[in-house]
């Protein structure tokens, strides 16, 4: 991850399920500047079936806060990133943003820390177009309501928020195969070239 470190024209980062890095590792990694990063996938790095804790995640976060150019972001599964994390991420500011999924991040009596900040950030993502936050129970009503509020005119879907906050043309429960959440982004992509 040292290595990775130094790829300042790194666009795209899968480390999904990578649930062995150790804390000296993933600081090394955040470390590095990644203002061409665009994609992360990071999804289950930081779960409860899988490690003890959630090691090097503050320190990876806030490493993200500083990629601008970020216009996905997949962290499903994590449901043992600490609030100071989320905090970090949460202090970025991220234009380009389209797609993000946070699916079972917040989902266990207590994991809700963390989620006003990162729904306050979501809000500033005019880009925003798909949001997965499916079974993230743990959310602050109020935390929604800020997201609700804000001017995403370009938000297409959004899954696991309270019924009757957002257009109901974007809002969906449906998780089944029929579920368009990877056509949307096909064509998201698509749409951003």
């Amino acid at each position: 991850l040292e290595c990775l470190s130094r790829c300042t024209f790194l666009e795209e980062m899968n480390l999904r399920r990578c649930t062995k890095i150790n804390v000296g590792a993933w600081k090394k990694l955040a470390a590095g500047h990644f203002p061409s990063l665009r994609k992360i996938n990071f999804s289950e790095c930081w779960c409860w079936s899988l490690v003890s804790g959630p090691v090097g995640a503050v320190e990876m976060l806030e490493c993200l806060s500083r990629c601008s150019s970020l216009e996905e972001l997949d962290f499903h599964g994590n449901e043992n990133i600490p609030e100071a994390a989320w905090k970090k991420l949460a202090a970025g500011r991220f234009p380009s943003l389209a797609s993000v999924d946070f699916n079972a991040c917040f989902k266990t009596k207590g994991s809700g820390g963390g989620s006003v900040e990162l729904l306050g950030c979501l809000s500033r993502c005019a880009s925003l177009e798909l949001v997965n936050f499916t079974g993230c129970v743990d959310i602050p009503h109020a935390a929604w309501k800020t997201l609700a509020a804000a001017d995403l005119r370009a938000l297409r879907m959004i899954k696991g928020a309270p019924r009757g906050l957002f257009k109901s043309q974007v809002e969906s429960d449906d998780s089944g195969p029929g579920f368009p959440l990877k056509q949307l982004l096909a064509e998201s992509r698509r749409r951003r070239g």
